[in-house]
């Protein structure tokens, strides 16, 4: 069974419903708003999501920057109407301007130095009418002491600070939230707990000076291993307990925020 590191999601681990499914119910929420569209996911990683939306689109293209991820996505993930390009999210891309109705990015642009470099390329393929679904987690929730734990997120956003960045690429912006019943909130508190343990426990700041590898090897085998030990408290969590809703609740309450982008012609779908 391959370590989870926190960079990309694995499915069908066991350990990682409560992750995984937290990343599927967006796809499977936006499912219906790509029918006969022609999609662009980017940051598309293993490729289940890219793969499921290619159920209902027109066409689907992948793209990421890890070439044994789009390896591993073309063997595992295929479709008629499915194909995977490897690129810099923060680079140019190789793709024509005006050629997809829909891009999404989903838990992707925490891990850039450069999102708007992102956003523009977003921008400038997507044709007259179409428009940009963005997701990011919640930087109160996800990292309630202020610290960010997860070495590969470089960084993370409140959703005064999202909408800020979105708006300097895209004219119209509406903003949603992902939350949940009793059960999601109850999971997403334990882990805001056990975050508070950790930033305690390193009493002398340590984490701030480890290099980068060494950070990511030590939060893969605490990441892993405290999974683990509370993967039975996962197994019941199921994909109609996770919610989304306009992002105006309690800020305490959002896991993940989620940005429905575009410019002044865009037509958004009805949420």
């Amino acid at each position: 069974m391959p370590f989870f590191t926190g960079e990309r999601i694995i499915p069908d681990q066991k350990i990682l419903k409560y992750t995984y499914l937290r990343h599927e119910v967006v796809y499977r929420y936006f499912l219906s708003f790509i029918k006969d569209k022609d999609v662009l996911d980017c940051g598309c990683g293993e490729g289940y999501g890219a793969s499921l939306f290619a159920t209902k689109a027109s066409s689907v293209t992948g793209i990421d920057r890890s070439v044994s991820t789009i390896k591993h996505a073309n063997s595992v993930y295929k479709a008629s109407n499915l194909s995977y390009l490897v690129a810099n999210l923060e680079n140019t891309w190789p793709l024509k301007d005006d050629s997809y109705d829909i891009v999404t990015s989903f838990q992707t642009i925490e891990h850039l130095k450069q999102p708007l470099n992102m956003l523009r390329s977003m921008k400038r393929i997507l044709r007259t009418s179409g428009y940009a679904i963005i997701s990011t987690p919640n930087r109160l929730t996800f990292s309630p002491t202020g610290d960010i734990l997860d070495p590969y997120h470089v960084q993370e956003y409140n959703k005064e600070e999202f909408l800020h960045l979105l708006t300097q690429v895209f004219p119209q912006v509406q903003m949603f939230a992902l939350t949940g019943n009793d059960r999601i909130i109850r999971l997403m508190n334990r882990d805001m707990d056990t975050a508070k343990k950790i930033v305690r426990a390193d009493i002398f700041g340590l984490r701030n000076f480890l290099p980068s590898a060494v950070l990511r090897i030590a939060y893969t085998i605490a990441l892993n291993t405290i999974r683990r030990k509370q993967s039975t408290k996962n197994e019941n969590v199921e994909l109609d307990d996770f919610q989304i809703v306009p992002a105006n609740i309690n800020s305490e309450k959002i896991l993940d925020f989620i940005a429905v982008c575009g410019d002044k012609n865009s037509r958004f779908p009805i949420l």
